[in-house]
């Protein structure tokens, strides 16, 4: 089987592996613990976060390790929203976000707040323009994400996070940096991001993992309650064995990043000639987004038919988002300029740079094989 679902998730590192057994059998202390035990485990804590912090060139600030993406998101909208209700109550975000940020600003609005969602041009980005004339005296977050999770298509944050404080300089600029961190170069100080989310199970590392950097922690509210940990606005025992696998992922990933973007170039290369190669596929991913994800809807072809065919060829993809693949179509797909009909026709390819270029080549023969098979014989819409 070939695994091209890697937007979904990634098959842990040998190096995240081994960091993992390390920490489960060396230092399964509880960081919190005044021991030696607990000492070891707050060491391996503290150097992954000293580690993804000089990653990211970060001068100040903390990093708060979550459970994951969605939680790092819930925490840095909820926990900024509400901390600063006190200067206002208007925020803004994009039609396109994952869901643990649409929903995040949907409990903002049931709690009263003005939310403001941009829409996207037919290049599928927010407009610079469009984001500042959004901003008021009111304003207090903005929330727009660096790659979407579906189409690959890139925002330009540090012109975005420049917009909006031109307008209001106390406004806290959030990213969403999931499907970015470790993989294209990210600059928090440089780019105006007070807020950012990663997940380590992106970059292969564990999955429940994530964190939040806070260039201004003491500008959130906590969601949970308890021990105290994390300054008390993430509270809760850490987890130390995926937090260990999280800094070895980050510093491989990172190390490794140019040769893996060029390596997944080489791959979206390939796979962004399927709609010149079969008839009626529609490109919804740039050429100039994130290689890493390919979307394209098939003409006339429900896309859970192709799915289970193209497995049967060997190959493994999906229908969208993980966190949306039960509903029957893609929110952010529409938003994008997509009929219903188009999204529900929409697949992603998700490679990483262990696939190689004969993989995609087989994968684009194996897709025209099932296409010609569906369109004659099932799966095709009347």
């Amino acid at each position: 089987m070939i695994y091209l679902d890697n937007a979904a998730t990634t098959q842990p590192s040998a190096t995240a592996c081994a960091a993992i057994q390390s920490a489960l059998t060396d230092c399964y202390g509880n960081p919190s613990s005044l021991h030696n035990f607990g000492l070891q485990a707050e060491n391996v804590v503290k150097h992954a976060a000293k580690t993804i912090s000089a990653l990211l060139g970060l001068t100040q600030g903390d990093l708060l390790w979550t459970s994951g993406g969605t939680e790092a998101n819930n925490l840095a909208i909820l926990g900024a929203a509400r901390a600063s209700v006190g200067r206002g109550r208007h925020v803004i975000t994009s039609a396109v976000e994952h869901p643990s940020v649409t929903d995040s600003f949907a409990q903002l609005a049931a709690e009263g707040f003005d939310v403001v969602t941009l829409p996207v041009g037919a290049d599928g980005r927010v407009d610079t323009a469009a984001l500042a004339d959004a901003v008021n005296a009111e304003t207090t977050l903005v929330s727009i994400m660096h790659v979407n999770n579906e189409t690959g298509i890139m925002q330009d944050i540090a012109a975005l996070s420049a917009a909006a404080k031109a307008k209001n300089k106390d406004v806290l600029f959030h990213c969403d940096a999931v499907q970015s961190f470790g993989k294209h170069p990210i600059h928090p100080n440089q780019w105006g991001i007070d807020l950012l989310s990663a997940s380590a199970h992106k970059i292969h590392g564990l999955k429940g993992t994530g964190l939040l950097y806070a260039r201004h922690p003491a500008r959130l509210k906590p969601l949970f309650h308890g021990g105290g940990q994390q300054k008390g606005i993430r509270p809760g025992t850490e987890n130390v064995a995926g937090i260990a696998a999280f800094g070895a992922a980050a510093a491989e990933a990172f190390a490794q990043m140019d040769a893996s973007l060029a390596a997944v170039s080489t791959l979206r290369d390939e796979l962004l000639r399927i709609p010149a190669r079969i008839e009626n596929v529609r490109l919804n991913s740039r050429a100039d987004g994130s290689p890493y994800i390919i979307n394209i809807s098939i003409g006339g072809v429900r896309a859970e038919v192709l799915l289970h065919a193209l497995e049967a060829e060997g190959f493994a993809v999906s229908a969208g988002s993980a966190c949306s693949s039960k509903h029957k179509y893609s929110r952010v797909l529409v938003n994008h300029g997509l009929t219903v009909k188009q999204a529900e026709e929409a697949i992603r390819i998700s490679p990483a740079p262990a696939n190689t270029p004969e993989e995609a080549a087989a994968f684009t023969t194996a897709l025209d094989k099932q296409i010609q098979f569906l369109r004659k014989y099932g799966g095709v819409r009347r």
